[in-house]
């Protein structure tokens, strides 16, 4: 037997002793039975009568690894917690050693060097309890017991006022229940995870330490349902308000930071930036009860308090466990409602309920993962699309959700009446201080304007502006849109009218009359609706011409494509690349326009014009007389080639421009520049 460090003389190792010793070191058998009883009572009795035979009984307990055969409370763990309160060192370290080298652990080794902690003091106290911890997660195989067993050494450390700080027995606790974690798919959910958030017990931490704990559950709870439970029953269904409302306070400022994937990182989308100190939540938290502790706190009787509930509602959803099967028989009436999304449609009544809509509630309802709630979801932000009352801060929250995903939406959109449309693009427009336009109400269609939007938003990012609206117009066609503006829809047939005035260049005082004059129509008809669209049609284009009359400089080119077969390199009988020329310029002069309502004519007499069908422009109606001003590159042009009319639209600055291509493939621009 060889001993170390000091200790009181005499001592002497009597031989019933020594055969004590020899049974111990046997192993846990000989604890067994009546006799087992008896031997470790005597051996109980001498732990405690000299540091000598304590640490003999340490040396036999370790070699015969009795810590690996021994449950709570059985003789054998009555010895091995003596061993290691003792006040001899050697022998606590003997004893440590022993239990600590147990392999594998067993829940009996893992709350003995829980026990020796207890035993100590400073680091090694706290170093032993994170220990014993580490031992406990090892040895759980999913049976609530043990959790239990887990969750009271957890609450003993936490009430110990020399143990390690609370948050970062918590951080550990639930750093043992990640996804990644053996234990965690054995023992984090089900029956076992309710034992571990019923039986926390976070009383014995101290104020200071509120912080911490509350950031140490709330960055945890996206991806653990222990954490999850904890926030909602310990911590937000706390009767301590302080720590209540630090809780709320930490989710306001916490910010949703989805890991970077591996595609985000190679397209070199930065991550976000955020504070150092700034609480990090890989998602949205999930709500598993009904009566959630934040529902409740949506009533408070402290103003701010509730203020500060529905503040951080967008840091939630629902996520109900299913609906329990029913045992009535099919047919017998409705089936049950589903859980969740009882629960989603009592939140949105309660948020209605309010003075003004929480700006969360856009977050809260994206958020939604159960498949029972994605188009209530859906339909909600839609809704919320279409409230004019929303504060603009709610209101602008509202259009991102939309712009981020508008394929989601489409279908929810597509489903609302025409005049919840026309008030979805008024508020929507309205969200970035803008008017929507008229032609905005196109989407009371069949679909056609909302599959445009849709690929409108996705690619641009934004709502469309006035200039998209109106190419969408001019892409629809008058008799597209004539079929529109005599619809029995009050929303359709005012957009449509006012699309056709904007699509002919009429000003916003004409788009308004004339949607206003087919929307009053008592017998809207095609035939009805076409007669005065002709009208307003002649006087768009007369007030455009008149306000076009004055002096022009004419201008043409004349582009010519050839075969670029004398390329360096062209071998023979390869196809040869097609090369345009530069245009050849011609000026031929300043004219005078002059229109006399829609009569149009030019002080060239040989030159005859009309006003362009179906939109606005000005045609020359026969190219080849353009080859009277005598000009050798018009000349040139054998008049069969050019004979035909052609075109000039507005453009910027005043001009009119158009092109005709000729039969042997070139092509003839024509341009009336004003002369300024």
């Amino acid at each position: 037997l060889s001993l170390q460090g000091s200790a009181p003389l005499p001592w002497t190792l009597e031989a019933e002793k020594k055969d004590m010793f020899k049974q111990l070191a046997s192993g846990g058998n000989a604890l067994q039975g009546e006799g087992g009883e008896d031997l470790a009572g005597k051996i109980v009795t001498l732990v405690q009568s000299h540091p000598l035979d304590a640490r003999a009984v340490a040396i036999a307990t370790a070699r015969g690894k009795l810590a690996g055969q021994v449950e709570s409370g059985s003789p054998g763990y009555e010895i091995l917690s003596r061993l290691l309160k003792s006040e001899d060192i050697p022998t606590r370290r003997i004893a440590l050693y022993g239990v600590a080298t147990t392999n594998p652990p067993t829940l009996a080794s893992a709350k003995l060097i829980g026990v020796a902690g207890e035993a100590v003091a400073g680091e090694e106290r706290k170093m032993l309890s994170f220990a014993s911890l580490g031992k406990l997660f090892s040895t759980q195989t999913g049976d609530p017991e043990n959790a239990r067993v887990l969750i009271d050494r957890v609450n003993q450390i936490i009430a110990d006022p020399e143990g390690p700080a609370t948050p970062r027995v918590i951080e550990r606790v639930l750093d043992a229940l990640k996804p990644d974690q053996a234990f965690s798919r054995q023992q984090a959910s089900g029956e076992t995870a309710e034992v571990m958030i019923e039986l926390l017990d976070l009383t014995g931490m101290t104020p200071e330490e509120i912080d911490g704990v509350a950031e140490a559950i709330i960055s945890r709870a996206p991806d653990s349902p222990v954490a999850a439970g904890w926030l909602d029953q310990k911590l937000l269904g706390s009767t301590d308000r302080d720590l209540v409302n630090k809780t709320l306070s930490q989710l306001y400022e916490a910010e949703i930071v989805p890991p970077q994937t591996d595609e985000l990182a190679d397209s070199g989308t930065p991550a976000p930036v955020v504070e150092a100190d700034t609480t990090l939540l890989s998602g949205t938290i999930p709500m598993a009860r009904a009566d959630h502790a934040l529902i409740d706190l949506f009533k408070s009787s402290d103003d701010v308090q509730q203020a500060a509930a529905w503040a951080v509602l967008g840091r939630f959803h629902i996520a109900l466990p299913d609906a329990e099967p029913t045992d009535k028989p099919q047919g017998s009436g409705e089936p049950p409602a589903d859980p969740a999304l009882v629960m989603f449609r009592a939140i949105l009544e309660q948020a209605k309920a309010r003075e003004k809509m929480p700006a969360s509630m856009v977050a809260f309802v994206t958020s939604q993962q159960a498949p029972a709630l994605t188009e209530p979801a859906n339909e909600q932000l839609i809704e919320l699309l279409a409230d004019k009352s929303l504060q603009q801060k709610t209101a602008l929250a509202a259009l991102d959700a939309y712009i981020a995903e508008p394929d989601r939406y489409s279908k929810a959109l597509t489903a609302l009446e025409s005049p919840k449309k026309q008030s979805l693009m008024e508020a929507v427009y309205a969200s970035k201080d803008q008017q929507a336009p008229l032609m905005a109400g196109l989407i009371a269609d069949n679909g056609k304007t909302i599959t445009w939007l849709t690929t409108y938003v996705k690619e641009q990012e934004q709502m469309p502006t006035i200039d998209a609206w109106t190419e969408l117009a001019i892409q629809r066609g008058e008799q597209d849109l004539l079929n529109s503006a005599a619809s029995s829809d009050v929303v359709l047939c005012t957009a449509a009218a006012a699309a056709l005035v904007v699509a002919a260049g009429g000003d916003e005082q004409q788009e308004i009359a004339f949607a206003q004059t087919v929307a009053l129509m008592q017998a809207r008809t095609n035939e009805t609706v076409r007669e005065q669209w002709g009208e307003q049609r002649n006087k768009i284009f007369a007030a455009s011409f008149r306000r076009a009359e004055g002096a022009y400089k004419l201008i043409t080119s004349i582009t010519q494509a050839r075969a670029n077969a004398d390329q360096p390199g062209t071998a023979p009988g390869e196809a040869a690349d097609a090369k345009p020329e530069e245009a050849r310029v011609v000026d031929l002069g300043v004219v005078e326009f002059r229109a006399d309502g829609v009569e149009l004519s030019l002080s060239v007499e040989a030159v005859t014009l009309s006003p362009t069908p179906n939109q606005l422009g000005i045609r020359i109606d026969d190219a080849a007389t353009l080859r009277s001003f005598n000009k050798p590159e018009l000349s040139r042009i054998p008049p069969e080639q050019i004979s035909a009319p052609i075109d000039l639209l507005p453009e910027d600055g005043g001009a009119w421009a158009g092109t005709l291509t000729l039969r042997d493939g070139r092509v003839l621009g024509v341009t009336l520049e004003p002369v300024n």
